[in-house]
């Protein structure tokens, strides 16, 4: 009988998602309501206020999503060692780790509506309420159609 070894990638993602795990117990159960609020606050982009769910626990678990849909979980532990070094953070990723290359710049037309907006292009853009943040370094003329 030959027993299955996981594949590499396998191997990978069960990985990742224990360390998402354990980013998630930390979350939950060492940073109160206030302090992941101001987390988020200090995660340029995300707005507390905007991440599904009722309480504090939700609202952790689905941080902890959406950085990873961004690739900006390494990010969150470099804030999280900065704001809360009495925090163990175990194995959970180093700030030393390689971060995937940011474009250097990025094409993005936002048309704005009576109705909402529409984003098209090749950076981070959110459009809210209060506005649109676009990337984390993103800057440039705004042009409005009438140049």
């Amino acid at each position: 009988m030959s027993s299955i070894q996981p594949s590499d990638a396998t191997s990978e993602k069960r990985s990742s998602q224990q360390k998402l795990r354990q980013l998630f117990e930390i979350l939950d159960t060492r940073f109160d309501d206030g302090e992941l609020r101001t987390l988020c606050f200090h995660l340029e982009g995300v707005d507390y206020d905007s991440l599904p769910g009722a309480g504090k626990t939700d609202k952790a678990r689905e941080l902890l999503s959406y950085l990873e849909r961004r690739q900006r979980i390494l990010e969150l532990v470099a804030l999280g060692r900065q704001l809360r070094p009495d925090v163990s953070w175990g194995d959970a990723p180093k700030v030393t780790e390689e971060a995937p290359p940011q474009p250097a710049s990025a094409s993005i037309v936002v048309t704005v509506t009576g109705g909402g907006a529409a984003v098209v292009g090749d950076g981070t853009a959110v459009v809210g309420e209060r506005g649109i943040h676009i990337g984390r370094d993103a800057h440039g003329p705004i042009r409005t159609g009438d140049d």
